[in-house]
């Protein structure tokens, strides 16, 4: 046997780096893994972080011998000092999900690769580097084969890059890229230095995260009878709710983002009651009318508890889970439970106040800095809980407590933004319609306008970014223009690198994206 000393080191405080893959069950392998780490807090310790979440091919074998895995990586601050109990423990979850460990022969016996439903390593426990020939589990800690699998290092750069192996002396990072220059000489159809593919989970779905810029379209549908753009419009009945969401999946919507609270400046929010008779209704027929993954909009954990108990496959939280103290531990509780595998995701955007205050609220010395530091904060708070990183979307809130020059500088920073998040946490970004879009279109003509009548008449600029009363009456032209101001933000967004993009406009948003897409991908 051998140990250095940290193997042994008492007391809480300890970190560990625990390595996940399932290849069985097919959408249950998401399952598996969420289930897991679940138990991981029941059994080993606290969640620190997650990583991203990723599919790769099987290594060691013929790739096309079993299904591919999902892959994943958590750090867990732990009581446990010695690496021989952390993998007892690790070994005791997996029996429970029936898994055996009978076909890893030991030193020098050649392995056999099998498929499983859950598969845990210990990579590291602190700086310990220990060998235990003793033990039945055979415990070698770091895991002796992690420097040459792009499965473990891919998760391991989304926790911690600058984590030095202990017994190799290099960087996280210096290892990944050392295998990635080897993945030209093995190629792709090796499993260890394959390229993981990025996922991001919504209910049992998942969606690939680089396809090439394509951004996923999550369509609005307001059953409200005063918001903003489309208030009144879909909420006459059920039928015709659903008619409207099953229109926007045909023209290419990816999810459909149900809402019954209008989130306009001035608002007045309706009883949690009222908001669940708006909502639930419409989430029921359309799921047994369509496939397509819902998404509900609320800030308040007793609608989304309904929702997703109705069918719903991510919660849109406006507050990002300030509104209402128990929208986390709901999300928590429906991560890995045994009884409901199909999970719920989050959006948590970027909000001061709520919509009555937020116009008051715009005081920022970097608005995209502030912004980004607090999703930042958010975001590592949620994946503390054990609400992983691949159910995770983040939203600056354009239009929500900032003025329009606050949001316009957003959207041009989006990404700085994304560089402030933990790595891989994707964007949803919400501009369809709102009145900045208006503004400027207005402005625009306005500016047109006088100059042509007189080149020495000039038009004072609007208060707060937004147009004059006379500019911000609604009509038919202005909404069209609205439209096109999207279009634009659209195009902005897919150089960008935006994953989502909320709307009204699918099919014209569609059309931008696969132009841009075709410019971008010659």
């Amino acid at each position: 046997m051998a140990t250095s000393p940290a193997a042994h080191s008492s007391g809480a405080g300890h970190r560990a780096f625990i390595a996940l893959g399932s290849n069985l069950g097919g959408p249950l392998r998401l399952h598996y893994i969420e289930e897991a780490i679940k138990e991981l807090k029941g059994t080993v310790g606290s969640i620190e972080s997650t990583s991203c979440l990723y599919e790769t091919p099987p290594a060691y074998v013929d790739p096309a011998s079993m299904p591919p895995f999902l892959n994943a990586a958590v750090a867990v601050r732990t009581a446990i000092g010695d690496p021989s109990e952390v993998v007892r423990r690790l070994k005791a979850i997996e029996a429970r999900f029936g898994r055996r460990r009978d076909s890893h022969g030991r030193r020098g016996e050649k392995r056999q690769y099998v498929a499983r439903t859950i598969d845990m390593d210990l990579l590291f426990l602190d700086d310990a580097v220990c060998l235990r020939e003793d033990d039945p589990l055979w415990v070698e800690v770091p895991h002796p084969r992690l420097h040459e699998r792009n499965f473990v290092l891919e998760p391991l750069m989304d926790i911690d890059p600058h984590f030095i192996h202990p017994a190799l002396g290099e960087t996280i990072s210096s290892l990944w890229d050392s295998n990635r220059e080897q993945a030209s000489e093995k190629g792709p159809e090796d499993g260890r230095t394959a390229r993981p593919r990025r996922v991001f989970a919504v209910g049992s779905r998942l969606w690939q995260m680089d396809d090439g810029g394509t951004p996923r379209i999550m369509g609005i549908l307001n059953v409200t009878p005063d918001s903003f753009s489309d208030g009144s419009v879909h909420n006459a009945s059920v039928e015709d709710s659903v008619k409207r969401a099953l229109e926007m999946e045909d023209q290419g919507a990816d999810i459909i983002d149900i809402g019954g609270e209008s989130t306009r400046p001035g608002a007045v929010p309706p009883s949690e009651e009222e908001e669940m008779r708006r909502v639930l209704p419409v989430i029921r027929r359309l799921k047994e009318e369509s496939s397509v993954p819902i998404s509900v909009d609320t800030r308040r954990a007793v609608v989304a508890q309904a929702a997703v108990e109705a069918g719903a496959d991510l919660v849109n939280d406006v507050s990002g889970g300030v509104a209402d103290s128990q929208m986390w531990p709901l999300l928590e509780d429906y991560i890995g439970r045994r009884d409901y595998p199909r999970g719920v995701s989050y959006c948590l955007m970027h909000m001061r106040g709520n919509p009555d205050t937020m116009t008051k609220l715009t005081d920022y010395q970097d608005v995209s800095a502030e912004v980004a530091m607090w999703l930042k904060d958010r975001c590592e708070r949620l994946m503390q809980r054990g609400i992983p990183r691949w159910r995770i979307l983040a939203d600056v809130g354009i239009g929500f407590a900032k003025t329009a020059e606050q949001s316009y500088r957003l959207l041009r920073d989006l990404g700085k933004v994304q560089c402030g998040l933990p790595r891989g946490i994707p964007q949803l970004v919400g501009f369809s319609r709102k009145r900045l879009l208006g503004a400027t279109t207005a402005e625009g003509k306005a500016r047109r306008m006088l100059k042509r009548e007189s080149e020495d008449q000039s038009t004072p600029p609007p208060q707060n970014g937004y147009p004059s009363s006379s500019l911000a009456k609604r009509d038919p032209q202005e909404l069209e223009d609205r439209k096109w101001g999207g279009a634009a933000c659209t195009a902005w967004c897919v150089q960008q690198g935006v994953f989502m993009l909320r709307t009204h406009d699918i099919n014209e948003t569609r059309c931008v994206v696969d132009v841009m897409q075709k410019i971008m991908n010659t």
